[in-house]
């Protein structure tokens, strides 16, 4: 493939572990710019459990429809990360200024510019008008007091990522975490997850503060440890046996693994508080989570 026709991830939609790099459907070469729309370069972004969340619930999510392939059996995976205006046929959008926001894992990506303003952007595609606003809006890295061109790697991985796991325990600590004596959090070592746990780390010694329970696989279990926002971890062979079933709990699942899940709603039953769905980093284990002991398990969107 030449320069002029990019290259972008495309995944099966319905078998996720299958996926080939293919020429980029907004590369040059590929699609000229209307009136109104720019191109981006993409150059700069991460790949973290978040992005196998973002596949694992493409339709349930409507993932898949941000960027769209041309293929109804393909996905192009939705990632963060930094990119530059190469092309520009918008009136106050300059090529060359360097931007932040939502891209598809690949080369390039036409965008249709409307609220355009000092911060950056949003989206005005058509096809993007029913979807999440927050995927939809682009930040001018200059306008950003908080972005440094030496610290891009690390803002891609945790930015998102962070904002969550704020938002995560913003949410528990206005629900006066359910009456709860302890937070137990799934994919313990994935970066939300354990963003969720720092902040929630963060009300140690405070009245009503939870005790914050990593669950993770073994060879996670000495990284996950390590950190220090956990006050226990436990892999997932070993939590029963460590965690009394009467205690009061709140759920966290950032894995989506249904056994799991089933297993954590049979174990505490009528003491689990309150059962949050975040992620599913453990994409092949997911599974619905109907007649479950306790409460139904609620899905949270940031």
């Amino acid at each position: 493939m030449t320069p002029d026709t990019g290259h972008r991830l495309f995944i099966r939609r319905d078998r996720l572990a299958e996926a080939h790099v293919g020429p980029d459907p907004d590369a040059p070469a590929q699609r000229p710019l209307a009136d109104g729309e720019a191109r981006l370069a993409v150059q700069r972004f991460s790949l973290t459990a978040n992005n196998i969340t973002y596949a694992a619930f493409g339709e349930a999510m409507k993932y898949w429809q941000f960027f769209p392939s041309g293929d109804a059996a393909l996905g192009c995976l939705p990632v963060w990360g930094f990119a530059t205006v190469a092309e520009s046929r918008v009136a106050g959008l300059a090529v060359g200024r360097r931007i932040w926001g939502y891209f598809p894992a690949g080369t390039h990506l036409v965008v249709a510019p409307v609220k355009l303003g000092a911060g950056g952007f949003t989206d005005g595609a058509p096809h993007r008008q029913d979807l999440a606003l927050v995927y939809n809006q682009y930040q001018f890295c200059d306008a950003d007091p908080g972005w440094k061109p030496e610290l891009e790697g690390l803002q891609a991985v945790l930015r998102p990522l962070f904002f969550t796991s704020w938002l995560i325990d913003d949410f528990l600590d206005d629900n006066g975490f359910f009456g709860a004596t302890q937070v137990v959090l799934s994919s313990a070592s994935s970066k939300t997850a354990f963003g969720t746990a720092h902040c929630l780390a963060l009300r140690r010694g405070q009245p009503g503060a939870p005790k914050i329970i990593g669950l993770t696989s073994p060879g996670r279990l000495d990284f996950t440890r390590s950190l220090g926002c956990y006050d226990e971890v436990h892999t997932y062979d070993g939590w029963a046996a460590a965690l009394p079933a009467g205690a009061r709990t709140v759920y966290v699942d950032f894995s989506g693994d249904a056994a799991l899940r089933r297993a954590i709603h049979t174990h505490f039953g009528d003491a689990l508080a309150f059962s949050s769905s975040i992620g599913g980093t453990h994409w092949e284990a997911l599974g619905g989570a109907r007649d479950l002991p306790g409460p139904k398990p609620t899905l949270f969107f940031a």
